[in-house]
């Protein structure tokens, strides 16, 4: 009996809890708001038209120098002097380092010493081979040893020359990398030298900001540091190929003042005025919607909304200016459209 009771009650109780969601689904049905596909939805909506816009193309980069070049020696040996410190101003050919050309010195003299060897057996050999005392081929031989000796003189001579380095063009030393009786060998720097009586100035520009700066323009350079000075650089090159951030390196040319006060390393920005006078087609912001990857708009066609996918050229504070996607007279939403999608009718009411 009192299994039966229990049994009753379970029942009861999951009637009641069926009864109930029953009703709360009724209840949140009803407070769902349904769009009416059969009525058009209301939105507000814009003429597409073309407008004029001056743009301050402001692109920041750093200032580096013309020619920059770090000093090794041609040969190896221990540095006995150097002639230039850091901040040093250069001339082309003046001397900045010396090695120690001792040994070299001495190998001459003995080289010296052979060739007078060989001389004196060129001429005894000579007179020896005319009158048939010795074979020809011993006076050939000593010729060859004279010939070598010459050459090994011309070489030392040269390697000697070379115990002195001089500047390969005007400049300033910017660097020193060792010191006096440290051992120098080729290709290890002792000094570097930068010039930068003429700078180039480089920065990244937008595909669509390339058009702007052709080459030959003159567009003026503010570095950072030296606000109120302003300087004309020449565009000598836009790059052909973008970075990671689809940026095209441009680079100008300039002329450093008196005193080089720009230096190398120095940053500076650019103000380009771009005047477009070509009127280009505007959208305001609230019409772009974007899925991460790619921005559309809805324009207005035959009473439907249809979703169209644009390209953005650059934007104007609250205002994209389009490269392609729309045309002049089309019809955009810019408002209402949260229940928009693809396809729906709408009734719009116009912004001219």
């Amino acid at each position: 009996m009192k299994k039966t009771g229990t049994i009753i009650i379970i029942v009861l109780l999951t009637a009641i809890v069926v009864i109930q969601l029953t009703k709360n689904k009724k209840t949140a049905a009803s407070d769902v708001f349904v769009v009416d596909s059969t009525q058009p939805v209301q939105v507000n909506a814009e003429i597409i038209k073309r407008r004029s816009f001056v743009t301050d193309l402001m692109k920041t980069g750093v200032f580096e120098p013309n020619r920059e070049v770090k000093i090794s020696p041609d040969i190896q040996g221990r540095i006995t002097q150097i002639t230039a410190e850091p901040g040093d101003e250069v001339k082309k050919g003046e001397i900045l380092f010396r090695i120690d050309e001792t040994m070299l010195k001495l190998q001459l003299a003995a080289v010296l010493v052979q060739i007078k060897s060989a001389q004196t057996d060129v001429a005894r050999y000579k007179v020896l081979a005319e009158a048939d005392a010795v074979q020809g081929i011993q006076y050939e031989k000593a010729l060859s040893q004279l010939d070598a000796a010459k050459a090994q003189e011309a070489l030392l001579i040269e390697q000697i020359s070379r115990t002195v380095v001089k500047a390969p063009f005007d400049g300033i030393v910017t660097a020193r990398f060792t010191e006096e009786g440290a051992f120098a060998s080729p290709g290890i720097p002792v000094l570097q030298i930068s010039d930068i009586s003429l700078l180039r100035f480089t920065f990244h520009a937008g595909e669509h900001e390339l058009a702007a700066f052709k080459t030959g323009s003159i567009v003026p350079i503010r570095p950072t540091s030296l606000p109120d000075l302003t300087l004309d650089g020449k565009v000598i090159l836009t790059g052909s190929k973008a970075n990671g951030a689809n940026g095209f390196p441009v680079q100008l040319e300039l002329r450093n003042p008196a005193g080089h006060p720009v230096k190398a390393g120095m940053s500076g920005r650019t103000v380009f005025n771009e005047n477009d006078t070509a009127k280009v087609i505007a959208v305001p912001s609230q019409a772009i919607r974007t899925s991460g990857v790619s921005y559309t708009v809805y324009k207005i066609e035959n009473g439907r909304a249809v979703e169209t996918t644009i390209l953005i050229e650059r934007w104007e504070g609250e205002t994209a200016l389009i490269r392609s996607g729309l045309s002049e007279g089309e019809i955009v939403i810019t408002g209402g459209l949260i229940n928009i999608q693809n396809g729906s009718r709408v009734q719009s009411t116009t912004k001219q």
